[in-house]
């Protein structure tokens, strides 16, 4: 590369992003992976909360 010239690139190199399959490859990463990740850290996060709640109910009666 020389100083000051343009740089161009290929888009024929980059055609395969655009296919269909790449789509339903991202679509099944994120049904398969991402979704069933944020699920469980939902659920975990409910939990703690409501055992937070309960262990402390529980130490504010044993202080009674």
């Amino acid at each position: 590369m020389l100083r000051g010239e343009s740089i161009t690139w290929c888009h024929q190199g980059y055609s395969w992003v655009d296919q269909d399959a790449i789509g339903w490859f991202y679509l099944a990463a994120f049904v398969f992976v991402v979704l069933p990740y944020l699920v469980m850290k939902i659920k975990n996060l409910s939990h703690s909360r409501r055992g937070a709640m309960g262990s402390s109910e529980g130490l504010s009666r044993l202080r009674l």
